[in-house]
Parts: structure tokens; sequence; C-alpha cells
């Protein structure tokens, strides 16, 4: 049965054409990261002088040649660019130099120290009073030195462009599933089907092509991307700290291991969004009120996570399917929200989702059955 439902909704034009589609978006999007390959490869082999252990010494005598002898190689610019992070990243927090002409060697010589001086400020500065010991708890933990790989910069844009296809990806699934059950409904198949063998676990079986097929996209986005990106820096750049994204971020992952965070994120947020489809493509019975509901909620997800800060309202937004996507913004901030790290608190609520409405799901089956077969 599982195959023959695979097959049923997956041959289908809507599934090729969102495939080309998203594989033609990730092309597109990545085109511009890989377009010079020339320039990036001279670039590559000046960084990679300094490539490792960001070290102290040899911040300093970055910061010497390009500040005091105004040099323009790449290996002394790569590391002063490290400085520049320090200083623009929370602009007019601690430090608010605009020329590195201004910039003391003691951004160099100290640089970690001044880092966590920063991290610190901020973190008094930016978040409730009840978060901020967890706050500083978790920055203790975070390892020195961090460590960088020529190319990894690509990653910026790569990061972006990842986020940006995983939201249409969530909209392709919402449109998808928004006809799980209610399709059945509207050609009249649903009395037929009712009257079968196993109907129950047959209708619960409906949801899993709709989680295949949102994996399948976001293997594509996440392959296509980090393949383009890799055929032009190669593979060490994954192995630089996800610091070298967000210099003020928690944690000891890599940027490669910042990836696979973003991938399960999406993941979890399939498997909830299939399974609230799914209760709503079954309660409404109607596809086109189904696709409403869930694009509608899915936009007011992406609104209030913009413009709303109240925790208790934020907690109900980040349970929302679509807050998966959105996991990067957290990764690169240092919020706490239920006392963990935001991003491990969005995919903990989303996967709560999940399983809600899973069975929920069950339930609302159950009780299709009993009304239809009532005396």
């Amino acid at each position: 049965m599982l195959l023959l439902e695979m097959k049923r909704q997956l041959c289908t034009k809507y599934v090729l054409y969102s495939i080309l589609g998203i594989l033609i978006i990730t092309i597109g999007l990545n085109l511009i990261i890989v377009s010079d390959k020339k320039d990036i490869g001279s670039s590559l082999q000046e960084e990679a002088v300094y490539e490792g252990d960001i070290k102290e010494e040899n911040l300093l005598l970055a910061l010497r040649k390009v500040r005091d002898e105004k040099s323009e190689d790449r290996r002394y610019s790569s590391q002063v660019f490290i400085i520049n992070s320090l200083v623009n990243n929370y602009p007019g927090f601690l430090y608010t130099e605009n020329k590195i002409e201004d910039y003391p060697d003691e951004y160099a010589t100290e640089f970690y120290q001044c880092w966590r001086n920063k991290f610190e400020f901020l973190i008094e500065n930016k978040l409730p009073t009840k978060e901020q010991q967890t706050a500083l708890n978790k920055l203790n933990e975070v390892k020195t030195p961090f460590i960088r790989y020529p190319g990894y910069y690509l990653y910026y844009t790569a990061l972006d462009n990842i986020q940006v296809i995983f939201i249409m990806i969530l909209f392709l699934v919402t449109f998808f599933a928004s006809g799980t059950y209610s399709e059945s409904f509207e050609d009249g198949s649903m009395e037929i089907i009712m009257t079968t063998k196993n109907y129950k676990k047959n209708m619960i079986i409906r949801i899993t092509p709709v989680i295949f097929y949102g994996i399948l996209l976001t293997l594509i986005a996440t392959l296509g991307t980090v393949g383009m990106v890799n055929s032009v820096v190669g593979f060490k750049a994954l192995k630089s700290s996800f610091k070298m994204i967000s210099l003020f971020s928690f944690g000891n992952f890599s940027i490669g291991q910042g990836i696979m965070i973003m991938v399960l994120a999406e993941i979890v947020g399939i498997f909830a969004l299939s399974t609230l489809m799914g209760c709503i493509s079954l309660k409404t019975k109607k596809t086109t009120i189904a696709i409403g509901i869930g694009v509608s909620l899915s936009v007011f997800y992406m609104i209030g996570s913009s413009f709303v800060s109240i925790p208790v309202i934020k907690y109900l937004l980040n349970a929302i399917p679509m807050a998966s996507s959105d996991i990067l913004s957290s990764m690169a901030g240092f919020s706490i929200s239920f006392g963990l790290w935001e991003p491990c608190a969005i995919i903990f609520e989303v996967l709560i989702t999940f399983i809600l409405f899973f069975i929920v799901l069950t339930v609302l089956l159950q009780k299709e059955i009993k009304y239809n077969y009532k005396d």
C-alpha cells in the first residue's frame, strides 16, 4: 500500500516541476558565488598561509601590515577581516572605530578576550535579566581558538541561499499536503476507500509521500548548494568555525555542522507541516481552504517573527512549522528560549507540534470512521 501511495502522489507533474524548479533556483542563486573561479582560486592560495587555528600573533602581524604598511595582500587582509567582525558586528557596542587605521593592537593581541568582553556586554544589554545567566553559561562552553579555512566567507551567501530555498520548500509542501485527504472527498473516492481493509492505517500512510517529497527537495537544495560552493573552495571551508559566519554566536560547531542543523530543523518542520496540513485537509475536506489556512499560518509566522518580541508570543510562533526554515537567524544570534539555545528550542517546539498533530490526525481519522459507520 505504501509503494502504491508513493507512486500515486509522487508521479505527478506538480512533483516533477517543483523538483526541477528547486534545482534551477538552487543553481541560479549559487551561480553568482562561484562565477569568478579564477580570482577566488588566487585568493585561496594566499589565505591558505594562515589556515587552521586563528592565532593572535598572526592577527597582530596582519593588522600591522594592513594598518601601518597599507598592504593589500590577501593573506593579511583576510586576517584583518576577522578583526573587522569584532568591531562591525553589532556596531556601537563597546568597540566603535570606523577605520582600520584606528584599530589598536589590543584587538589582535587580545582578540579572544576582546571578543568575550563584547559578548558579555551584548548579553547584559540585549537579553532579559532572567536569560543572562544561562547565556553566560553557554558562553563559558565556547572553546577557543576559532578555526578558519580559505573560502569560508562564501558561505555567508550560501547559507542565506539555503534558508531562502528552505522557505520555498515549506510553501511547496503546504500546497502538496493540502490535498492529502480533501482531494478524495472532492472526487467522491473517499466513500469507497473507507470500505477497504486497514482504512485507518492506509489513511495515515498518506502523509508519508508528502514527507518524502519535502525531504527530497531539502536534499536537492542542500547538496546542490554545498556541491557548487565546494567545487570552488574545496571541502575544508566546511570545517571552519561557525563563528566565522557569526562571531557572536554560541556553540563550538563548524559551518558544515551548522548546515546539518539547518537540514535537521527543516526535516522536523516537514514532518510537523505534513501532519498539520493532513489534519486541516481532513477537517475542511476542501483543498483550496486547506491551502489558504496553511499559507496564512506561514505568512503569519513570517510577519509575526519580524515584529513581535513578547516572549510568550514568540514561543507560540516558534511552534509553527515555518519556524524551522528560519533556524539560521537563531543560530547566528544568541537568544535563549525555555532555558535552551534558541535553535534547539525551535526544533523541540516544532517536534512537539509534529507529535501533537499526529495524535490529532489519528483521532480525526477514528472519528471519521465512526461517523460513516454509525447506525
